[in-house]
């Protein structure tokens, strides 16, 4: 087999995948999001087969004393001593449609529990994300606004 056949071969068994990791990373709920308060920063990825959202930046993320700000309020006794930068806040998320995605999970860090949540793609800067119990009208929206990074992170 010649090197030029060999990698056509390759390069088609390869292109299935390839095609569908670019098709996930254009998702237009993928990237960085503002949050509606403008106190931080989501990341929304794929993560496995479903979608996720990493915390990975925030506003005043440290006390007085210069420590990272913890996730107190968690229900966990367990998971307070974790820091709220980094925190995976959305996860669990199954895909409707492009930008759509419904089913999963999102924590709230400020009274420590985790309700139902759909985020959808309003246009290409703005995401809905709609935090509910158990059916979507007993629930509450934000618009997430898209930023360019992570404004340096979790440092």
């Amino acid at each position: 087999m010649t090197l030029t056949r060999f990698l056509a071969i390759a390069l088609v068994a390869l292109t299935p995948g390839v095609l569908n990791a670019a098709s996930q990373m254009q998702d237009p709920a993928f990237g960085y999001w503002l949050t509606a308060n403008g106190k931080a920063i989501v990341h929304v990825a794929p993560c496995g087969g479903t979608t996720c959202g990493k915390m990975v930046w925030v506003a005043n993320g440290y006390d007085q004393s210069g420590a990272q700000k913890l996730d107190l309020q968690n229900k966990d006794s367990a998971q307070r001593t974790r820091p709220i930068c980094g925190l995976d806040l959305i996860g669990g998320l199954a895909k409707d449609a492009p930008g759509d995605w419904t089913d999963g999970w999102i924590y709230n860090p400020r009274d420590g529990s985790t309700y139902s949540v759909a985020v959808e793609s309003i246009s290409t800067d703005e995401l809905k994300v709609r935090g509910y119990l158990g059916i979507k009208v007993l629930g509450s929206s934000q618009v997430w606004t898209r930023v360019s990074g992570d404004r340096g992170g979790c440092v």
